[in-house]
């Protein structure tokens, strides 16, 4: 037998708390004609990193990059609240919080609607004492601060990059 449901939120109609799980609603026994609903309010968003591209292939330690990349909601309902966008430096295309180097977050400011997306552009500098190839991985959601369909999907890294020596 399902249970209580909380009060709606506004209206009555069908408006409960939470974006989560299923809500069962059945008339009341009284009623000649027994009425039951499953309501699935397992509709989120998913945001998801596209492309991630950098202004130049090579780059001084110690130097300034420009980031460019382009954020979309592939989801099923608009993605509402603030989040963080997260620029790392990585040796590989993989995201490690313990190993790569967060260079800069961006919160978006608006909200992002289901099938929509927005580019970004952002400064980063690039740390002394760097040399090699490194790649920069932008992270949607990196908070965790929108509840979405997938966490797999929120991160995208650049081609690989060269960092030369200051000297």
């Amino acid at each position: 037998s399902p249970s209580a449901l909380p009060s709606p939120v506004s209206g009555g109609g069908g408006s409960y708390p939470g974006n989560e799980g299923t809500v069962y609603i059945e008339q009341s026994p009284q009623s000649e004609h027994p009425l039951f609903a499953e309501v699935d309010f397992n509709i989120l968003p998913d945001i998801v990193i596209d492309s991630v591209d950098l202004s130049r292939q090579t780059v001084k330690a110690g130097e300034t990059l420009t980031v460019n990349w382009t954020c979309s909601n592939i989801g099923d309902s608009d993605a509402v609240s603030d989040w963080n966008d997260a620029i790392y430096i990585s040796k590989d295309t993989v995201l490690d919080k313990n190993t790569d180097t967060k260079l800069k977050g961006y919160i978006p400011a608006d909200t992002l609607k289901k099938n929509e997306s927005y580019s970004r552009s952002l400064t980063v500098d690039i740390p002394n004492g760097l040399s090699g190839g490194y790649y920069i991985i932008v992270k949607a959601n990196e908070s965790g601060q929108i509840n979405e369909n997938s966490l797999s999907n929120n991160t995208e890294s650049s081609s690989v990059f060269t960092v030369t020596d200051t000297e």
